[in-house]
């Protein structure tokens, strides 16, 4: 990628036309000057006038001089017949025809002709046709190629992976599901794979989410989802229309919040949300019913009409997550909804997905907030290296994968640490003291070797031998599992297979979901 900034690239684009531009118009035009005194340029000068044709800026530029040559003509004339007296024969001047083909005629014939070739070519880059068709096949005979390479190395991947993956190819009908990911993959420059054979479904009512560390393949994923980037291998499913073959039919069904905000700073609320309903195709006379539903449901209303680059982070990500869901799509993507908002704004953005979820809307997210995505998610898939290795509700994966639970044991006098370090030693199998903070032991329990039953008793008769100030024992959080998944890919990035920490041989996750009701929008 050349540019990252599109102001900035639309600032150098159109500086070096408009460089090519008077470069090419002067060397004609010396040309022109010089092939009078000097034979040998005739050539020169004929072979620049073809070959300069197809360059639009040159041909405007040389239309102008020569127009400029034939109006000096005709001021010239004009104030000879004036000086001696005879402007009434002014009308018979022998000018030359404007359009004559070596003055104006060959330059603006070729200006329609280069600007119906631009205009395939942009026709070509928009509707992805043959020539993408050829990039498609080039990216896949890299990722496949990839894709091999690293197969050989890879260990068996989870049991709900395999199981996920399994569900995916025997679907029949993609209709039924908002988002349908099939052996969804993506190679860089030959060497890097970036994502690897994912595949899940995502039911109609259903919010999914995506953890990984920075590097995971998320940002990839997400970008092969919307068109972004071309899809190496496999294909997606939006509400049964494919990503790869059905072309903006399913773009049309898809919102998507980018994790950084894509808001022209100068345009107020309104403003955007009016021309991204355009754009989404609203009928006119709906548009401005819609973007009012759109502002009261993110309580823009007091900064409606301020531009919004005086807003707070909190109502820009409240504005593009309305621009987001303008068309009232069936499916959504969200990268990082709640970054950098204030804990009241989180909470709205919270409430809002999960108004989403009852209103049968598809929600896909990706967050680094555990908390998130344990308060909105009804499955995750934890991503390392491109690839999940585990998938399931955020119980499962915390019952499957998780240590076990945590103890939190705070004594009244300093001195009796070593005396509940060896009751919690010989009472609670499978205990491991992590640190001590003053008075405060910090345990992990590993939940194989003790029932959450046996550690509360044992705690109940630690507090009739010691004075006990206060105790907490609690599960494993999603952010343990995580951090597990995370630590281990640092520390062997070519080995996860063996990421379990006292596996328990749960049942796989139900993947029903219940739903039940977002103020609806508008119908356009």
């Amino acid at each position: 990628m050349i540019f990252t900034i599109p102001s900035v690239a639309y600032a150098i684009i159109g500086i070096g036309l408009f460089f090519i531009g008077v470069v090419t118009s002067m060397v004609i035009l010396l040309l022109e000057n010089l092939v009078s005194s000097d034979d040998t340029l005739v050539v020169a000068h004929q072979i620049c006038s073809i070959v300069f044709l197809i360059v639009p800026q040159y041909n405007l530029g040389v239309a102008i001089s020569r127009l400029n040559f034939i109006y000096g003509v005709y001021i010239t004339a004009e104030q000879y017949l004036k000086s001696i007296g005879r402007r009434d024969m002014l009308g018979q001047v022998p000018l030359p025809l404007v359009s004559r083909w070596d003055l104006m005629g060959q330059h603006f014939f070729a200006l329609i002709v280069d600007g119906l070739i631009f205009l395939i070519i942009l026709g070509i880059i928009e509707y992805k046709h043959v020539i993408f068709k050829f990039l498609r096949r080039r990216e896949q005979r890299t990722t496949r190629k990839l894709l091999e390479k690293y197969h050989k190395d890879r260990k068996l991947l989870d049991e709900d992976v395999q199981r996920e993956q399994t569900f995916v190819e025997n679907i029949k009908n993609y209709d039924d599901y908002g988002l349908v990911v099939k052996g969804l993959s993506k190679g860089y420059s030959g060497e890097f794979l970036a994502v690897e054979n994912l595949s899940f479904a995502v039911e109609k009512g259903e919010c999914f989410g995506l953890l990984g560390v920075n590097g995971a393949g998320k940002t990839s994923t997400f970008s092969m989802l919307t068109g972004r980037l071309i899809i190496g291998s496999g294909d997606a499913y939006i509400h049964g229309n494919s990503v790869v073959d059905g072309g903006f039919n399913s773009f049309r069904l898809l919102g998507y919040c980018p994790q950084f905000d894509a808001l022209n700073l100068r345009l107020t609320a309104r403003e955007q949300l009016t021309f991204y309903a355009r754009i989404r195709g609203i009928r006119e006379m709906d548009i401005e019913h819609i973007v009012d539903w759109a502002i009261n449901q993110m309580q823009l209303l007091p900064y409606a009409n301020e531009v919004s680059g005086s807003y707070s982070g909190g109502n820009k990500r409240k504005l593009s997550a309305a621009i987001a869901l303008v068309a009232d799509p069936p499916v959504v993507l969200l990268d990082e909804p709640s970054a950098g908002m204030d804990v009241s704004s989180q909470q709205f953005m919270w409430n809002l997905i999960l108004q989403l979820r009852r209103a049968k809307r598809t929600v896909i997210i990706t967050s680094h907030s555990m908390e998130e995505c344990e308060a909105l998610c009804t499955r995750t898939a934890i991503m390392v290296h491109g690839q999940f290795q585990c998938i399931g509700s955020i119980q499962h994966l915390k019952e499957k994968f998780g240590q076990g639970y945590t103890l939190t044991i705070k004594v009244v006098h300093k001195e009796d640490i070593e005396r509940v370090k060896e009751f919690v030693r010989k009472n609670i199998a499978g205990s491991f003291l992590q640190s001590i903070h003053c008075n405060t032991l910090f345990y992990r329990i590993r939940g194989i070797h003790c029932s959450l039953s046996l550690a509360f008793g044992a705690i109940n008769e630690l507090q009739k031998l010691l004075p006990i100030e206060d105790y907490q024992l609690s599960q494993t959080t999603l952010d343990d599992v995580f951090v597990s998944f995370a630590a281990k890919s640092e520390n062997d990035p070519a080995d996860l297979g063996d990421v379990t920490f006292d596996e328990i041989h749960s049942p796989p996750p139900d993947r029903t979901q219940e739903s039940t009701d977002l103020t609806d929008p508008p119908n356009h």
